[in-house]
């Protein structure tokens, strides 16, 4: 089990709350792909690149960092995420060996590797399990230390936990995107990915209304197998998050903070005139550190945390 990522609301350790999402470019990504992205995406074209982005990772002290790979080849059955020559397995090998102390986390889904930029293969839940199962071994094989669910597929997280104690391989940390909303607050990291931005996934996805639903799921979750339950968009649904850590004192808890946020809360800054565009983004992360919220996750994360430490 991974222990890195705690809940303490003491300010010296106020960084290992902190989790920075990281693209993987890959070489043979040309940078014109990704030029009008976001500013706050923190993209590498090289391995020494991403290695650069983990020394910072740990001198800042961060939980964790999530790595995405970066419009990697799409198809009908996600069947590039289960390249062992990937540019996301040969960094997490190389992240394992530089930095074996720090929590690395992958996105466990497929939609990033699918045509149709569905979380489940051909609308096939067994079938996208069982396609999990192959990716979560060759992550952990390479050196993941956590794994993030986010298809939205019931129970998954236990699911997960049972066939990772069978199959001999390192205890994945699971931080499940358990309480994830219907929402086009995804939608600039659905553009980096490549994906169908107007993909409809509220067969799946929750619904705005469905509050009560919502803490179910959670709880669920971290009753059967999470270690974390995220909740994604994040800020906009931080009741939940309220909601939640009455009903659950003692479990840990996560706020996804979605691009689609980051940009609001980037030009609210700019809008107010503020020198700093951090200035409403670390507000909104020092309200949820003072809500007890264990872990959050920002593309930002890096230099909020440095911004707090001053």
């Amino acid at each position: 089990m991974v222990h890195c990522i705690t809940r303490d609301s003491n300010k010296h350790h106020v960084s290992a709350h902190f989790v920075w999402p990281i693209f993987i470019a890959g070489s043979q990504v040309s940078p014109s792909a990704y030029r009008k992205l976001p500013t706050f995406f923190h993209i590498c074209q090289t391995v020494q690149d991403v290695l650069k982005a983990a020394e910072r990772a740990s001198l800042v002290g961060l939980g964790g960092i999530i790595l995405y790979e970066l419009l990697p080849e799409k198809s009908i059955n996600a069947s590039s995420s289960l390249s062992a020559d990937s540019p996301l397995i040969h960094t997490l090998q190389a992240i394992n060996h530089a930095f074996p102390e720090l929590v690395t986390i992958v996105d466990l889904c497929v939609c990033q590797y699918t045509h149709d930029s569905h979380c489940r293969i051909q609308n096939d839940e067994q079938q996208t399990i069982q396609h999990l199962y192959q990716q979560a071994t060759l992550l952990l094989e390479a050196g993941a230390k956590g794994l993030m669910p986010s298809g939205m597929i019931p129970l998954f997280s236990k699911k997960l936990r049972i066939w990772s104690n069978t199959q001999g391989l390192s205890t994945p940390f699971i931080l499940s995107q358990t309480a994830k909303f219907h929402s086009p607050l995804f939608a600039p990291f659905r553009s980096s990915e490549g994906m169908n931005t107007g993909v409809d996934k509220s067969e799946y996805q929750l619904r705005p209304e469905q509050h009560e639903l919502a803490l179910s799921f959670i709880e669920a979750e971290l009753d059967l197998g999470a270690d974390c339950a995220l909740v994604k968009p994040g800020i906009t649904y931080m009741e939940i998050l309220h909601q939640a850590r009455a009903a659950q004192p003692k479990q840990k808890l996560g706020s996804f903070i979605t691009s689609g946020e980051h940009e609001i809360m980037y030009s609210l800054a700019s809008s107010a005139s503020k020198a700093d565009p951090l200035y409403f983004l670390k507000s909104s992360t020092e309200y949820l550190l003072n809500s007890e919220i264990d872990v959050i996750v920002s593309y930002c994360a890096d230099r909020i945390v440095e911004s707090l430490s001053r």
